[in-house]
């Protein structure tokens, strides 16, 4: 048992000890507080990916054209809208395609900007699938 001295303090302890005491157990709280975040965040993370929540990256850097769409990547994109985007092998947002153009066939190509890519809609409401059921009907 320790003696206590007339004023509450214990004899031996100084103020310096005390400090270090209140320094380590606040220290103690931080690092759980710390630790319960992580575990939480990376619970967050395994359930989104168990469920197939993600947000792929469409785009990589290019040389010469500085961003270019991935080729065979698939997903959700959600910025502007929210629709299934799927890019083919040459790395353009459409079905794929044989290098080898069969008879009777018109082949048109589009360039334009993220107008033109329209990732936030579904690709068959893009102009340019829009009008390729519309030439077929001609």
């Amino acid at each position: 048992m320790t003696a206590q001295l007339g004023d509450g303090h214990q004899p031996g302890i100084n103020a310096s000890t005390k400090r270090q005491t209140r320094l380590r157990r606040v220290l103690n709280k931080l690092g759980l507080i710390v630790f319960g975040v992580l575990v939480g965040a990376c619970a967050a993370e395994i359930g989104l990916r168990i469920v197939g929540f993600s947000y792929p990256q469409f785009y990589e850097i290019d040389s010469s054209l500085g961003y270019s769409l991935r080729p065979n990547i698939e997903g959700w994109y959600r910025k502007e809208g929210v629709s299934y985007v799927r890019i083919n092998s040459d790395g353009l947002r459409d079905r794929e395609h044989s290098k080898s153009k069969p008879p009777d066939t018109f082949r048109v190509a589009v360039v334009g900007d993220s107008y033109s890519e329209a990732m936030h809609v579904e690709m068959d409401q893009t102009f340019w699938k829009v009008a390729e059921q519309n030439l077929q009907n001609c």
